[in-house]
């Protein structure tokens, strides 16, 4: 019988978590997964707090998408229709000011 080679899975493995997009889809599925978990719980508040809980964990997956572009090719047209209207990511330093010169301290009085 002849062994087989898993060689191969630990490079795949390592560029696959090193992904953004996969990572966020996992939390993405750990929030989906979590929300269904506590479904008798979040009924039990209100009925409507589940689509809430499902709407927002989506909008903040899609908003992400928007500002990394990390989003799987088969989203791409809507997450860049909705790129044209959103405001671009800042970085830090990016946008920030120079600070203004400082002025010569006023002359002393005698």
């Amino acid at each position: 019988m002849k062994a087989l080679d898993f060689t191969w899975i630990w490079p795949a493995l390592r560029q696959l978590f090193t992904q953004q997009g996969f990572i966020t889809v996992v939390c993405a599925l750990l929030i989906l997964s979590m929300t269904m978990r506590f479904h008798r719980f979040l009924r039990h508040i209100h009925p409507i707090v589940i689509p809430m809980t499902l709407l927002l964990v989506l909008l903040i997956l899609v908003f992400h998408w928007t500002q990394t572009r990390t989003e799987p090719k088969i989203f791409s047209p809507a997450v860049e229709a909705l790129a044209r209207v959103l405001p671009a990511p800042t970085y830090q330093g990016e946008h920030v000011q120079q600070a203004a010169p400082a002025k010569p301290p006023p002359p002393k009085r005698r």
